[in-house]
């Protein structure tokens, strides 16, 4: 129980009737909040649907929109909560998006099925951006 009081007292005289050690820490808090937030990058992606189809070992996957600028990784999926698998030796010409894979479980899911979705990263923002500037929209 002394032990107790003493906290308390201690507490009181440094905290509470003196708030510099209390604005010392908010504002501690707040710049290191800040400073996270405008060095940590976070990637936007774009979703494209298309058909699969198989050739000479190769996977072709025909889209609707055309992507534009460099892409080196797709992640493709059908549904983003049961798998999503990241391919990264891809090509794209036009609105055709090539690639191989070795990914056992990716190649079940390009044979079970035609039509899948895979998402591509356009850029990277910084979180401070992303949360105060835009709002949490793309």
């Amino acid at each position: 129980m002394k032990r107790k009081g003493k906290f308390v007292r201690f507490f009181v005289k440094y905290a509470v009737k003196t708030p510099i050690i209390y604005l010392a820490i908010v504002i501690i808090g707040v710049s290191a909040f800040v400073s996270l937030t405008l060095t940590t990058k976070v990637p936007i992606f774009e979703t494209y649907s298309g058909f699969v189809s198989y050739t000479d070992h190769t996977y072709s996957i025909k889209i609707d929109k055309e992507i534009t600028g460099d892409v080196s990784t797709i992640f493709l999926y059908i549904d983003k909560n049961t798998a999503t698998y990241r391919i990264n030796d891809i090509s794209v010409n036009g609105n055709t998006v090539t690639f191989t894979t070795n990914d056992d479980e990716a190649i079940m899911l390009l044979q079970t099925t035609s039509k899948l979705s895979f998402d591509v990263q356009i850029s990277s923002m910084t979180l401070f951006r992303q949360i105060f500037l835009n709002g949490g929209k793309n």
